[in-house]
């Protein structure tokens, strides 16, 4: 993950922790796997991979698609291009609205996947490079 990410991921994780009383050995547990290895992850001395993202998000029932969302807004970003709102904003009849909301959910998660991806490769590209 791209360090500001990283950073902005850990202190969202830290957050919800708090806000919700866990501690990071219910935590670990829901992770299967230690306390030291959480406690790695949310100071940010282990980067986070995809899948362990996924997981964290997952065990802290936190939709990624929220914490990539909540990431853009701070970046002053938004992740819903203009086409999509024009296309969400005219209702077919013949479509329920909660299909339309689940597609439009899921186009969400894949582009924040393939930003992910992008910013690890990115990482990946660094680290080679030195910079």
């Amino acid at each position: 993950m791209e360090h500001v990410l990283q950073i902005f991921v850990c202190d969202l994780f830290k957050k919800h922790i708090d806000d919700n009383g866990i501690t990071q050995n219910l935590l670990s547990q829901k992770l299967n796997t230690s306390r030291q290895v959480v406690s790695n992850y949310l100071t940010g001395r282990t980067d986070f991979s995809l899948n362990m993202f996924e997981r964290f998000c997952n065990a802290l029932n936190i939709k990624m698609s929220f914490v990539i969302a909540e990431f853009y807004k701070k970046q002053g970003v938004s992740i819903v291009s203009e086409p999509e709102v024009k296309y969400q904003a005219k209702k077919i009849e013949s479509v329920d609205p909660k299909d339309l909301l689940i597609r439009s959910l899921m186009d969400q998660v894949e582009l924040s996947k393939r930003y992910i991806s992008t910013l690890e490769n990115q990482l990946q590209l660094n680290k080679q490079t030195g910079s």
